[in-house]
């Protein structure tokens, strides 16, 4: 099967020194990803290296990164735009880097489809809350109505992925999406997330939390300092990792979650 999304030996530089090295892996249709690492091991850089939203410093500086057929890293910046939102989207762990904070999430929900299609305000409307709806919004008029700074960083951060979720992409970039988040909305997030994922939609999931991993993803890519350590069925590396550095980061995750609910139930 020929992967929507593939990655063949990437580096990725800043100014002269190297930070990801020998990327190399493949996301097929159908398919939930997981990213996983320490802070600093390279997995956002990565993710926000197939959207071409890499900083100023930042640059591929080897190798291919190819939608289908489509080696992204040669296209030009109006080609990598109609890719953006319509056939790859991205939720960042930060709504505020996604959603304007001067204007109402209808506005901006309008602005994203009227981008991609020929679409008016009443149709667009519609699109929108009946996205709401099935998603459980409380209230979707007073969302649709609503500025970003009205709403909890919780519910912002679902409207970010309703706001992907209407674009319909093959692709979606999920970047510590729920790592900021209380666990009620954590998992409303996630629910959504796998909502899209029905829809057809293949994920790559940046994630630190790897009960969330081994629940949801299909593989897992165990980055550290920028190189892969371990890289596949996400059941069999989190239950049987061959890696020093997978069953270093996978003791560490699980004793400081059972500390986590020591202390809740202590209380």
């Amino acid at each position: 099967m020929t992967p929507i999304l593939s990655f063949k030996d990437v580096e990725i530089t800043y100014g002269s020194k190297p930070v990801a090295r020998d990327i190399t892996f493949d996301l097929h249709e159908g398919e939930i990803l997981g990213l996983v690492g320490e802070s600093g091991s390279g997995k956002s850089t990565i993710i926000k290296s197939a959207m071409g939203l890499l900083n100023s410093s930042g640059y591929v500086s080897k190798g291919e990164i190819c939608y289908r057929d489509t080696n992204l890293l040669a296209l030009k910046e109006s080609k990598m735009r109609a890719i953006r939102g319509s056939k790859i989207g991205m939720i960042f762990q930060d709504p505020g880097a996604a959603l304007c904070p001067i204007r109402t999430i209808g506005d901006q929900m309008l602005e994203s489809l009227k981008a991609h299609s020929k679409i008016n305000k009443s149709e667009a409307k519609e699109k929108a809350l009946e996205l709401f709806d099935n998603l459980n919004f409380r209230d979707p008029e007073k969302v649709w109505k609503s500025y970003p700074f009205e709403l909890s960083g919780g519910m912002n951060q679902r409207v970010s992925v309703a706001l992907t979720m209407i674009m319909k992409p093959e692709i979606l970039l999920s970047d510590e999406a729920t790592s900021a988040l209380d666990n009620i909305s954590r998992n409303q997030v996630i629910m959504e997330l796998i909502k899209l994922y029905d829809m057809g939609t293949s994920v790559i999931f940046v994630t630190h939390d790897i009960d969330i991993v081994e629940s949801i993803c299909d593989n897992v890519l165990v980055l550290k300092d920028g190189i892969i350590r371990e890289y596949g069925n996400a059941k069999e590396v989190i239950n049987n990792p061959q890696n020093d550095y997978t069953k270093h980061l996978i003791h560490c995750t699980r004793s400081l979650r059972g500390k986590q609910l020591w202390h809740m139930a202590a209380k």
